[in-house]
């Protein structure tokens, strides 16, 4: 688990993680709005999406038998 951490995120992906102490660099470099960032509260966390990407085999009978 990461905490104090500032997150980038740009086109929907995690572009940037830096130390929490360096924030205003760090939006300053990227050009990120105050109105933009989202501070959560205690016992909030980050949690990127996850995708299922496990398949099954087709269930038929092989012809090779």
């Amino acid at each position: 688990m990461l905490l104090d951490r500032v997150v980038i995120v740009q086109d929907g992906k995690i572009a940037k993680i830096a130390a929490g102490s360096e924030e205003a660099t760090v939006l300053g470099i990227w050009g990120v709005e105050p109105s933009d960032v989202r501070r959560l509260a205690d016992g909030e966390f980050l949690m990127p999406g996850l995708i299922d990407t496990h398949v099954h085999a087709p269930q038929v009978r092989s012809s090779a038998g």
